[in-house]
């Protein structure tokens, strides 16, 4: 991913669910990562990651708003809400929580997506990367987001939340999570979660490490009480209460990338060659008969 200088607000984007009925609902955060094409090296898959619970859900239709680098309107997109197997549907891992869309079409900003996507291998650190790196109990994160405190009449705004690793599994298996400390608001679900500093770092070897993505917030469970808001509803004094969540290890959403990857290779480049190689042997078999 090109560096995205602090506070990283313009890797996430806010969903917005649209209902059979046509009634709009903001849902929850999700973010951008990619992958290489199998056999096409200039080639990028682009996906959109959130939890599985902000999707799961009887939308008809997505709608994906995230700021332009450097600040003005919000741009938007959107994107189907089926939930399915095929690639321009929604890949779930239910019982992780997580959820990825492959991105594809004409209509999408992809030069925006590719601008502020992690690489799913190169800008993220699994399990058995963050245990050789030292990471441990201490180590601070970064949470971006759209949130929304629990007043009604408050806005969504994006929001960057510092929380505190409390707890990192020996190994990626399924139902351990890579837990922290800190406050989770209403409209984390779905939302990156970086390394804050570099952990090597402090012996005097960088590693490069700080800014890459570590896991994706689960369910959240805590609001923020607003005391004062701005002009423009943003809350700008609120107490929180700081609690202890789990996050989704970056090893399972690597896993359901490489498998949706797979699938575009499998349906673009080998059924095509099976086709026609079926095709060649029915028509020898044709002249063969024929032949005889």
């Amino acid at each position: 991913m090109a560096p995205a200088s602090p506070p990283y607000l313009n890797t996430v984007a806010r969903l917005v669910g649209c209902d059979q009925g046509g009634r709009r609902r903001w849902v929850g955060t999700g973010f951008f990562c990619h992958t290489g094409h199998w056999f096409d090296a200039k080639r990028k898959v682009l996906f959109l990651v959130t939890n599985a619970h902000v999707v799961d859900k009887d939308f008809k239709q997505l709608e994906v708003l995230f700021p332009p680098i450097g600040g003005g309107l919000l741009m938007s997109f959107s994107v189907t809400a089926e939930i399915g197997t095929a690639t321009d549907t929604w890949n779930l891992n239910r019982k992780e929580d997580l959820a990825v869309l492959r991105l594809d079409g004409e209509h999408l900003p992809e030069r925006e997506i590719r601008r502020r996507s992690f690489d799913v291998y190169d800008d993220a650190l699994a399990v058995s990367q963050l245990q050789w790196l030292r990471v441990e109990q201490g180590d601070e994160a970064f949470m971006v987001g759209w949130v929304l405190p629990q007043e009604s009449g408050n806005r969504q705004f994006p929001g960057l939340r510092l929380a505190t690793i409390s707890g990192l599994p020996r190994r990626a298996k399924p139902g351990r999570w890579v837990t922290l400390d800190g406050v989770v608001l209403g409209g984390n679900s779905g939302s990156p979660v970086v390394l804050r500093r570099d952990p090597i770092a402090r012996s005097g070897a960088g590693s490069g490490a700080a800014g890459k993505l570590i896991g994706v917030v689960c369910r959240t469970w805590n609001w923020a009480k607003v005391i004062r808001t701005d002009e423009n509803g943003v809350p700008v004094e609120a107490r929180e209460d700081v609690g202890r969540f789990k996050i989704v290890p970056v090893d399972v959403l690597q896993r359901l990338v490489t498998g949706v990857a797979i699938d575009v290779w499998v349906s673009e480049t080998l059924k095509p060659k099976l086709r026609r190689w079926w095709g060649w042997v029915r028509g020898r078999r044709t002249r063969t008969r024929l032949g005889a």
